[in-house]
């Protein structure tokens, strides 16, 4: 990678982040990353509002020859009912020698799209090579992405979308179709209907209960957990877990809800969990009959390397400096 320390920092805004990286562009700077490998700090939280659940965050992470970052956000729960984003985030890009600042970025969308990149890319590794349904339990920001994510991986036939409000997923349904003109797309509210026939099942909510059972699934499903990250936030219920072979994106996801839980109960062991995204890029790749379950909460790594593939692109393109 070139630098460029004595050129000014670059700004780069939330609306250019899209015209600048793809999902590919992201799935392959995840990859290239993760085999190379970095170092990266405990994640910093701070609780702000008890009943809200809002909170300060703070992450870092740094490589030689990539870069050093420092990524802080402050989440608000409660904004989903204000229409409002529940999450606002800022990344900053220093140079892996120097220290000069590179870039800072509103990194909001940039989050999105290497959070949906990573289940991409595991699902590249976990899931059915010939996997053509994809269950998405979503009807945020995040659920068109993961599905446009997924098929990049997998030449995806029909998607469906659940959500409790089937207003609410047929929308998002109608949005997705637009990304991918050539799959057929369905709505409903019955989860386990959702799921019945999926090869994939990706989930990005925000629940505290299980939305996703493990009776419901046929066999050899890859299970895509994306929307819990605290220990009282759980997507899926044990059956999920139980038998499964689970990877996460980094080791502190053993602390979110979806592991931490079904880990208590004795649903799974610790052996259950094979290792975390630099182990499955970096190894040779798993055998992959029975059920594979992803469990992702984002890490300064993911961040880091889709910053710096970020910076690039804004470089050739001539993107201003700040």
């Amino acid at each position: 990678m070139t630098n460029a320390p004595s050129a000014p920092a670059l700004w780069i805004a939330a609306g250019q982040i899209p015209r600048l990286v793809s999902c590919r562009d992201l799935i392959e700077a995840l990859r290239d990353g993760f085999r190379s490998g970095a170092s990266t700090a405990p994640r910093i939280r701070h609780e702000v509002d008890a009943e809200d659940g809002a909170g300060l965050f703070a992450m870092m992470a740094w490589q030689a020859g990539v870069g050093r970052l420092v990524k802080v956000m402050s989440a608000t729960p409660s904004n989903a009912g204000r229409g409002l984003p529940t999450s606002a985030e800022t990344v900053s890009l220093f140079d892996p020698v120097t220290g000069a600042l590179l870039a800072v970025v509103e990194a909001a969308p940039l989050t999105a799209l290497r959070t949906a990149a990573a289940s991409a890319l595991v699902a590249e590794y976990l899931a059915p090579a010939g996997a053509e349904v994809l269950a998405v339990m979503a009807t945020g920001p995040l659920a068109p992405l993961l599905a446009r994510a997924h098929a990049e991986v997998r030449p995806l036939r029909r998607i469906v979308v659940w959500g409790r409000d089937g207003s609410r997923a047929a929308a998002t349904a109608a949005e997705i179709g637009a990304l991918l003109p050539g799959v057929d797309l369905a709505s409903t509210s019955d989860a386990r209907a959702a799921v019945a026939e999926a090869d994939v099942v990706s989930t990005a909510t925000r629940a505290t209960e299980p939305i996703l059972r493990g009776a419901w699934l046929k066999p050899g499903v890859h299970v895509d957990l994306v929307g819990g990250y605290l220990p009282e936030m759980r997507e899926s219920d044990d059956a999920v877990m139980a038998g499964a072979a689970i990877w996460l994106d980094h080791l502190p996801a053993m602390e979110a809800g979806d592991i931490a839980q079904p880990l208590q109960s004795g649903a799974i062991r610790a052996s259950d969990i094979r290792g975390d995204l630099r182990d499955l890029v970096s190894g040779a790749p798993p055998a992959t009959t029975g059920r594979t379950v992803f469990k992702s909460v984002g890490c300064a790594l993911e961040d880091l390397y889709a910053a710096r593939r970020l910076y690039d692109r804004a470089r050739q393109a001539g993107a201003g400096a700040a």
